[in-house]
């Protein structure tokens, strides 16, 4: 593959950053043929968990292509990741590790490697081969995002931001990030309580346009607060069971446009403190 750079946030990595032995020998074992997983070194440098592999088809259905996402574990991050590297024309982050924060944090080291072997002999050469080839890298980037979130230090849930009604999709994700990244909203998710002022304050400092008294906030499918007011003891008993499970969304409709955004993000448990506290990196 040839070496390319496209526009982007951050660094890229060059082919000479691939000869480290482990990675190279986690490469080799990628190769073999009929194996659902890559080999021990490979699970060995991504240290928490395995990770599956998608089949698809391009328009030849001759032809064949498998996507294995394999990665090395994080425990506190924003990554804000380029779009840059080897022939990544066809690809993106944006809607997957792009879209994830545990603690707003943003590590020196974040990367994403894309690379493939040749040996199904697809190949992605247009737009109707991007509108096929995304979505399924997409699905296997975001399964590998929500467990690197679930994997969070101390994080007891997985919950998604949802924001729908903004004027524009970037106000959207500037709200879904603030809501995120809010340390008071995230110990009130570890509180399982349904603390929709928190939520409320966090969208209102968010730096774009929203009118309070149009809000809508749901804890799954709850409704908690409509038009900026609360629907209830009631309603606040049904939100507190959502937030009891281990995964759920959290959607605020701001009703002012047809903007949306989504990002995933955890709670901040006590253990987070104590974990960074007790190591020096």
């Amino acid at each position: 593959m040839k070496e390319s750079e496209f526009p982007g946030r951050n660094g890229f990595a060059r082919r000479r950053d691939l000869d480290h032995p482990v990675l190279r020998q986690y490469l080799d074992e990628c190769l073999e043929e009929n194996r659902r997983f890559c080999g021990e070194s490979a699970l060995g440098w991504s240290r928490q968990w395995e990770y599956p592999y998608l089949l698809a088809h391009l328009p030849d259905p001759k032809r064949e292509f498998r996507i294995l996402d394999a990665g090395s574990g994080w425990r506190f991050f924003a990554p804000a990741l380029a779009r840059k590297g080897f022939d990544v024309t066809a690809c993106d982050v944006d809607r997957s590790l792009n879209r994830i924060t545990v603690d707003g944090d943003t590590s020196t080291n974040d990367t994403v490697l894309l690379m493939a072997n040749g040996h199904s002999g697809a190949q992605v050469l247009n737009d109707a081969h991007r509108d096929i080839f995304q979505p399924v890298l997409d699905d296997v980037l975001i399964a590998l995002a929500k467990w690197l979130i679930k994997d969070g230090e101390g994080a007891t849930k997985l919950v998604e931001i949802v924001v729908t009604g903004a004027g524009s999709d970037m106000e959207a994700r500037r709200v879904a990030d603030t809501v995120a990244n809010s340390n008071l909203t995230k110990t009130a998710l570890f509180g399982e309580d349904a603390n929709w002022g928190r939520i409320l304050a966090a969208v209102g400092r968010a730096g774009v346009a929203v009118e309070p008294e149009k809000t809508d906030i749901r804890f799954g499918p709850v409704l908690m607060v409509q038009n900026g007011m609360s629907c209830g003891t009631s309603a606040e008993v049904e939100a507190t069971k959502v937030l009891k499970q281990s995964e759920f969304d959290i959607t605020i409709d701001l009703k002012l446009g047809k903007g949306h955004a989504s990002v995933f993000t955890c709670d901040f448990s006590m253990d987070y403190v104590k974990i960074n506290a007790d190591y020096r990196s």
